[in-house]
């Protein structure tokens, strides 16, 4: 380009960067302005910048309008070492094409959700920060991400030592067998391999509502722990375990009249709360979170310091379809007495 001749020696060059999507022309007028993907050819009037887009460096998430994603991700608490957000249903970890990029992606978003650490970090800077795990793409809630390698490292040792405790919350299509409560906490037990592997969650009823279309006449709202994280355990579990499929799971829910009533609101499933042992702290932070933060710190038996995080309430959906379904048994009853 001939603003930048060092850069775009040649004509021919300037043209690849516009056709590559390199280039952003931000029209701007009295009243407001607009960002366009510049084309060979675009008029540069008064007033109009003309931006490049470069490759990210270390330490630098880059912010630009153009970019910004097409879906919201809270973030729940961020430092400059980790981050946990709350990622919505619909939206996937990775995308399966481009490398892993794709704006609809956690992955993508994310630059433009997290601050970078500072310049002052003793830990290697990732060029950006990648989830530590992943959710399925209908599943909502908690994903650990990591800002540095050394993040990376240590909590991906972590959950392969299962240091990392997760809680998800789910609405069943039926009524569970829920004898052998056995513990304190009122949690039983599903020790049943997936796909051949050990799997084990524990999990306890949290809710009941009637309902005309479920399975039992019954949804149940549950809370599971799991000890292992094979792929779609808890989905498994559900399904075959506790034979009460997870409402909106398309893939194990067996197609049934009554699981074709419920899948026009995808799957209730969340991850809403998480516990793990912070790679770089070495005492509880002062001063303490304030009151009402979604995080907390405290000490374990063995003196690491563990962050707790929690969605502050479910997706409004969940709330929502067992209130639902129980006034819709009322309207029926009283339309038959």
């Amino acid at each position: 380009m001939v603003l930048d001749p060092p850069t775009y020696p040649s004509l021919s060059a300037a043209r690849k960067a516009c056709r590559k999507g390199n280039v952003i022309l931000i029209r701007t007028s009295q009243d407001n302005s607009t960002s366009i993907r510049g084309r060979a050819g675009d008029r540069v009037h008064p007033l109009d910048t003309v931006h490049i887009q470069t490759r990210l460096s270390n330490s630098f998430y880059p912010s630009l309008t153009y970019a910004k994603p097409a879906f919201d991700l809270p973030v729940i608490y961020e430092d400059d070492e980790i981050a946990i957000v709350d990622k919505p249903a619909g939206i996937v970890t990775y995308s399966h094409r481009k490398g892993g990029h794709g704006r609809m992606t956690v992955r993508a978003a994310l630059p433009y959700c997290l601050k970078p650490p500072a310049s002052n970090s003793t830990r290697q800077i990732l060029r950006r920060p990648s989830p530590v795990h992943r959710l399925d793409k209908a599943t909502s809630g908690l994903m650990v991400i990591a800002k540095t390698k050394g993040a990376m490292v240590d909590l991906s040792k972590s959950f392969a030592e299962r240091s990392i405790s997760k809680t998800y919350t789910a609405i069943l299509n039926g009524l569970p067998d829920d004898e052998g409560l056995a513990d304190n906490e009122g949690f039983a037990l599903i020790d049943q391999p997936v796909v051949g592997k050990e799997a084990i969650t524990r999990w306890k009823p949290l809710q009941y509502s009637k309902s005309l279309k479920a399975n039992s006449g019954i949804l149940t709202l549950v809370e599971f722990l799991p000890k292992t994280g094979r792929y779609h355990q808890l989905r498994d579990h559900s399904a075959n375990a506790l034979s009460c499929p997870i409402v909106g799971d398309t893939e194990h829910d067996g197609g049934t009249e009554s699981a074709l009533c419920f899948r026009d609101n995808g799957m209730y499933l969340c991850s809403n709360k998480v516990t793990l042992p912070h790679p770089t702290l070495s005492s509880l932070p002062s001063p303490p979170p304030p009151p009402g933060a979604p995080f907390s710190f405290h000490r374990s038996d063995d003196g690491r310091i563990l962050l707790s995080a929690a969605l502050p309430s479910l997706p409004e959906k969940y709330q929502k379809l067992m209130s639902r379904e129980e006034k819709r048994v009322g309207k029926h009853s009283s339309s038959q007495g």
